[in-house]
């Protein structure tokens, strides 16, 4: 019993490492927010991040979505408002994505004063 204990102790460490080590950090400028048709946007960096395997060239795109990362679409709502305040600020964001998918989906956002 302690065995099957132990085990599945390890794997459950294994799968939360593994899953917490796919979002990267990560600071920048906005130079632009995309907004799409079915309700998600984009935020296209200033400073792209290599972690990032967005296909569109040349600029990378972190998009944020509802359902995606959790994000609710309250939390979306909001994180566009701190994007659209960065933006006209000039000011860096701080934001966590994930590199494990494409596209990059954003999971947080912070404006930085």
């Amino acid at each position: 019993m302690r065995l099957i204990k132990a085990i599945t102790l390890f794997f459950i460490l294994i799968l939360s490492t593994n899953i917490q080590a796919s979002t990267v950090d990560h600071t920048s400028t906005i130079k632009a927010i995309k907004q799409a048709e079915n309700g998600q946007w984009a935020l296209i960096l200033d400073t792209d991040h290599s972690a990032c395997p967005s296909t569109i060239s040349p600029d990378k795109y972190y998009w944020v979505a509802v359902g995606q990362q959790s994000v609710t679409s309250d939390a979306s709502q909001k994180m566009l408002s701190i994007a659209l305040t960065a933006a006209m600020g000039q000011k860096t964001i701080d934001l966590t994505f994930s590199s494990s998918s494409t596209p990059c989906w954003v999971k947080t956002l912070t404006i930085n004063f």
